[in-house]
C-alpha cells in the first residue's frame, strides 16, 4: 500500500482529519494482513474482487449468514464489514485518481477554478429562458415553494452555470453499449452579482458559450444543484465537472465508463429526466376529444382528470366492479404518454410486498450455485425509464388489495415530496438516493365493493386525488345507454334494467357496472347469460343472508317493470358527492392547476 501518498490524498483531496485518516489507514492495513497487498490486488483486477468480497447485504446478516472475508470483527458484523469496505473503497478512489493524474500537483494548478459552483436550469412553461437570462443579466425560477433556501444561500461572487439535463442514446463519443446516457449541456457560465433574498431571483454577469459543451454520466435532474470539488456521491466526478466547465478540461470518458460499467456494484448508466419544472409537462393541455369519443364520455371529465394528475401526479379511480376503471386508466395513460412503452401496469394482491413493488432480493441460479440478487421492482424500473419531456405512467390495478403501508414503505414520503430524495431500504452505502421523477404519473384503481377498502389509510388518501367511477355519476352515468345506442340500439332496454336493479340494490358502492354488458354482438341470449352467471352471483353475494330479496332481481321481472313504468317501491334516493360535477369539478381542477 502506498501509505504516505494515500495519507496526503485523504488530507488534501478529501479534507479528512488526522484521526479519521489514521482509522482509514489502519483498516487498510488490517485488510492487507488477511487478504494481501492492496497495490498487488489493484494491479490484478483494480480491487474489484476485494470489494466484492466485502459486500455484505443486510439480508445476509438477518439470516445469520457470516461475511465471506476472513477478518475477525468484534460486535456488529454488518457495521464492521461496511467500515472495512469503506476503507478499501477510499484506496480504490485514491488509485483511480493517481491513474488519471488527479494528484496534488494538478490540484495546485487550478488557481482560477472555483471550489464550488451552482448548476441551474433555465426552462419554464414558456420554454427555454437561457437567451433572456443572458440578455437581462438575471436568473430566476418559477416555483412557489421549491429551492427557496438553496437560492437564498447563493452569495455574490459565486460561480453559476446554466445547464440542461436529458438523456442521449445515439452519436455518442464512446461505446454506450446501447444504453441511454444521462447528459448535460453547459450553455453559459457567470458570476452572481446580487441576491435580493427572495429565494427566486438573482442578478448575474453571464458569459455565454459559443456552442453548448456536452457532459455525460454525472448529472442531476433538479433545477438547482450545488457542486463542490472533492465532495458528494462521487467526489472525483464533481472535481472533473468543475474543471470541464471552468477550465476547459476534456471529460475522461474511460474513467466514467469504468465506474458505470466495471466497478464492483455493476453500475449502469443513469437515466434521468430533465430538470424542467412540472409545469412543462402539463397534461391538461393535451387534446382529449378523440379519446372522449372512444370512451363515450365528456371531454371535460378527462380534462379534469388530467388537471388532477398535473396537481399531485397521482390519482385513484374508485368505484364498484364493472365500471371500466382499469380500461379507462390504460386508455388515458397510453393517450397521454403517446407510447405504450411509457406505461407500466402492476396489480396488487394480499401477498404483494415492498420487495415486489420497490426493490428486494430474488433467488438466482448461476453456474449451478443458488444465491440472491437485488432487483428493482416496477416503480424503480419505471422511474429509471423516464425520458425528457415525456410523461410516463405507472398503473396500479386493485391498489386497495395490498397492504399499502407495507408495499409503499418510504414511497409514502416521496409521493408527496417529488423534489426530495431518500435512500431505499435495501440500498448500499454507495447507491444514489432515490426520487420519484416529476414526469412519472401514477393511476390506481380501487374496487369500492371490496371489503379491504377499510385498509386504505388517511396517509395514502391525502397523497392521491380520487375520481369516482359510479353508475350514477359522470363519467360513468349514462355510459351503457350511449354504448348501446352506438353498438346495439335494439338492446337499449338493458340500460334501464341495470338502473332499476341498482335502485333495488340500494348500495352505490356495490352497484352493478355497465361493463358487464358492453360486449361485442350483444343480443338477448348473451344478456341472459351475463345476468344469470355474472350479475346474479354478484348480487347474491352482496345480499348474503337476505335470500328472499333475490326474486326482485329476476331479469324478466325487472324488464317487465321497466317496460310498464312500474314504480319501484324499494328505490331510494342516493345523493352522490359532487366534487367532479358541474362547477365543483371546474373549481377543483382550477385549484389543481394554480
Amino acid at each position: 500500500m502506498r501509505e504516505q501518498p494515500f495519507r496526503r490524498w485523504l488530507r488534501d483531496a478529501r479534507e479528512l482529519g488526522e484521526g479519521t485518516i489514521n482509522s482509514r489507514v489502519s483498516n487498510c492495513n488490517r485488510v492487507e494482513t488477511h487478504e494481501g497487498d492492496l497495490d498487488a490486488l489493484w494491479n490484478e483486477d483494480r480491487l474489484r474482487g476485494l470489494l466484492n468480497l466485502f459486500t455484505y447485504p443486510r439480508e445476509d446478516e438477518r439470516r445469520r449468514i457470516p461475511p465471506r472475508h476472513s477478518i475477525p470483527i468484534d460486535g456488529d458484523p454488518y457495521a464492521g464489514t461496511a467500515t472495512l469496505k469503506q476503507a478499501i473503497r477510499l484506496y480504490y478512489d485514491f488509485r483511480k485518481a493517481q491513474d488519471d493524474d488527479d494528484t496534488q500537483d494538478s490540484v495546485a494548478s487550478r488557481k482560477n477554478v472555483p471550489s464550488s459552483c451552482w448548476f441551474v436550469g433555465a426552462c419554464s412553461k414558456s420554454g427555454d429562458q437561457t437567451d433572456r437570462f443572458i440578455q437581462e443579466g438575471i436568473w430566476e425560477h418559477g416555483f412557489e415553494d421549491k429551492y427557496l433556501d438553496l437560492v437564498k444561500s447563493i452569495e455574490p461572487g459565486d460561480r453559476i452555470v446554466i445547464k440542461s439535463t436529458y438523456t442521449t442514446k445515439h452519436s455518442l463519443p464512446f461505446d454506450n453499449r446501447g444504453e441511454s446516457i444521462a447528459t448535460m449541456a453547459i450553455k453559459a457560465t457567470g458570476v452572481v452579482t446580487e441576491n435580493n433574498g427572495d429565494g427566486r431571483n438573482l442578478r448575474v454577469n453571464w458569459t455565454p458559450t459559443a456552442q453548448p459543451r456536452t457532459w455525460y454520466f454525472y448529472t442531476y435532474q433538479k433545477t438547482v444543484w450545488k457542486v463542490t470539488r472533492d465532495t458528494g456521491t462521487l467526489p472525483w466526478a464533481a472535481s472533473a465537472l468543475i474543471d470541464f466547465t471552468f477550465n476547459g478540461a476534456e471529460q475522461n470518458y474511460d474513467r466514467f465508463l469504468r465506474h458505470w460499467y466495471d466497478d464492483e456494484d455493476n453500475h449502469r448508466p443513469p437515466k434521468e429526466p430533465p430538470d424542467k419544472p412540472p409545469e412543462d409537462l402539463k397534461l391538461a393541455g393535451a387534446g382529449v376529444s378523440g379519446l372522449a369519443q372512444d370512451l363515450l364520455c365528456d371531454a371535460a371529465d378527462l380534462r379534469t382528470i388530467a388537471r388532477l394528475l398535473d396537481d399531485k401526479r397521482q390519482v385513484i379511480f374508485q368505484g364498484p366492479p364493472g365500471t371500466g376503471k382499469t380500461y379507462a386508466a390504460r386508455k388515458l395513460a397510453r393517450h397521454l404518454a403517446d407510447a405504450d412503452e411509457r406505461v407500466t401496469l402492476v396489480q396488487f394482491h394480499p401477498s404483494y410486498a415492498y420487495e415486489d413493488f420497490v426493490q428486494g432480493y430474488r433467488p438466482t441460479l448461476a453456474a449451478g450455485q443458488a444465491g440472491f440478487e437485488l432487483r428493482d421492482g416496477p416503480v424503480v424500473a419505471a422511474a429509471a425509464r423516464t425520458e425528457p419531456d415525456s410523461p410516463h405512467f405507472l398503473i396500479i390495478d386493485e391498489i386497495n388489495r395490498g397492504n399499502l403501508a407495507k408495499v409503499f414503505g418510504e414511497l409514502y414520503f416521496l409521493l408527496e415530496y417529488r423534489d426530495e430524495d431518500m435512500r431505499l431500504q435495501y440500498a448500499s452505502a454507495e447507491d444514489e438516493p432515490f426520487s420519484l421523477p416529476e414526469n412519472l404519473y401514477i393511476i390506481g384503481t380501487m374496487n369500492t365493493a371490496d371489503r379491504s377498502i377499510a385498509l386504505v389509510d388517511l396517509a395514502l388518501r391525502r397523497r392521491f386525488h380520487f375520481v369516482e367511477f359510479h353508475p350514477d355519476k359522470a363519467p360513468i352515468e349514462g355510459l351503457l345507454g350511449r354504448w348501446l345506442a352506438k353498438n346495439a340500439p335494439e338492446m337499449a332496454w338493458v340500460a334501464d334494467v341495470m338502473r332499476r336493479a341498482n335502485s333495488k340494490l340500494d348500495d352505490r358502492q356495490a352497484a352493478i357496472g355497465p361493463s358487464y354488458f358492453m360486449k361485442e354482438d350483444l343480443d338477448e341470449e348473451k344478456v341472459r347469460l351475463i345476468w344469470e352467471h355474472n350479475v346474479l352471483p354478484y348480487v347474491e353475494e352482496h345480499l348474503y343472508g337476505e335470500t328472499d330479496r333475490l326474486a326482485e332481481f329476476d331479469l324478466d321481472k325487472l324488464r317487465h317493470q321497466t317496460a310498464s313504468g312500474e314504480a319501484d317501491a324499494s328505490s331510494h334516493s342516493v345523493e352522490a358527492p359532487g366534487e367532479l360535477d358541474g362547477a365543483g369539478r371546474d373549481e377543483e381542477a382550477d385549484d389543481a392547476e394554480s
